[in-house]
C-alpha cells in the first residue's frame, strides 16, 4: 500500500509529512543495511524470479480508488522474506517501488516513501514470521500457514498505518477513517497473500525454481479475482475518493 498520484509539489508538503517520510526512509535504509550484512548468494535465482514477478504485478495492477492501485507485489515481498529474510524484503520492496514509479509517474518523494513503506512493512512480516518456531524453515507448507498469515497481518497493519498517517497529516482526514476503509477493502486479500507467499516459498524450498514457477501461474490469476472484487467497490467509493490522497497496494 503506497502513495499514488496525483501529488502536490514536494516544496508544499507539511513539515510533519516531510518528517514522517524521512523517518520511514531512514528506517528502511537501516533495514537494508542490516540485510546487506547478512546477505548470501544462494537464492539469487529465487530473487530474480520474484523481481520479475513484481515488475509484472506493478504493470498490471488494478484500480482501487480514484487514482489508486492494488497489485500482487506484497505476495512477492512476503515470499522473499519467508525464504531469505530481510535481504529479499529489501530487494523486492525496492523493485516494487521503482516499477510502480515507471508505470505511474509520480514525484520522487513518493517513490522514496513507497519504497520505505514496503521495506518496513516487509520487515514486520519477517519479524512476526520468524518469531514462530518454524522460523525460516520454509519446506513444510502446512506449518507455514499460520506464521505466514500472522506475518501478512503485521505487514498490512504497518503498511496501512504508515500510508494512512501520511495521508491524514497531509490532507487533514481522520486516521481511523482511512484505516477503516483499508481494512474493509484490502485485509481479506492480505490473508490470501499470506497463503500464496507460503505456497510459493514452500514450492521453491521443496522442488526448486521450476516448482515455484508452476505456483506463480495461479498466483497471477489472483489479479483477475482482485479486479472483479475491487473495481466495482471503487465505483461506489465516491465519498472516500473526494477526500483521500490516493493510495495503492504493492
Amino acid at each position: 500500500m503506497n502513495l499514488g498520484t496525483p501529488a502536490r509539489a514536494a516544496g508544499t508538503l507539511r513539515p510533519q509529512v516531510v518528517a514522517l517520510i524521512a523517518g520511514v526512509a531512514v528506517t528502511a535504509a537501516a533495514i537494508g543495511f542490516a540485510a546487506a550484512l547478512t546477505a548470501g548468494d544462494g537464492d539469487l535465482g529465487l530473487l530474480a524470479v520474484l523481481a520479475a514477478f513484481t515488475v509484472v504485478a506493478e504493470l498490471f495492477d488494478v484500480r482501487l480508488y480514484r487514482d489508486s492501485r492494488v497489485s500482487l507485489s506484497a505476495v512477492a515481498i512476503m515470499a522473499a522474506g519467508t525464504v531469505t529474510g530481510l535481504t529479499g524484503v529489501a530487494l523486492i520492496g525496492l523493485v516494487a517501488a521503482l516499477s510502480d514509479q515507471a508505470a505511474h509517474r509520480k514525484p520522487f518523494y513518493k517513490t522514496v516513501f513507497n519504497a520505505g513503506t514496503l521495506v518496513v512493512s516487509g520487515a514486520a512480516y519477517v519479524g512476526v514470521f520468524e518469531a514462530f518456531p518454524v522460523g525460516s524453515d520454509s519446506k513444510d507448507w502446512p506449518t507455514l500457514i499460520f506464521p505466514a498469515l500472522a506475518g501478512a497481518f503485521a505487514n498490512f497493519v504497518v503498511n496501512a498505518m504508515l500510508v494512512g498517517l501520511v495521508v491524514a497529516l497531509d490532507s487533514g482526514q481522520k486516521l481511523w477513517r482511512l484505516c477503516e476503509h483499508s481494512v474493509r477493502t484490502l485485509l481479506p486479500f492480505y490473508a490470501v497473500f499470506g497463503v500464496l507467499a507460503a505456497s510459493m516459498a514452500s514450492a521453491y524450498e521443496l522442488e526448486g525454481l521450476h516448482a515455484m514457477a508452476a505456483v506463480i501461474v495461479p498466483v497471477l490469476m489472483m489479479r483477475f479475482t482482485m479486479k472483479r472484487a475491487v473495481e466495482p467497490f471503487a465505483e461506489t467509493a465516491s465519498e472516500v475518493e473526494a477526500d483521500l490522497e490516493p493510495v495503492r497496494t504493492g
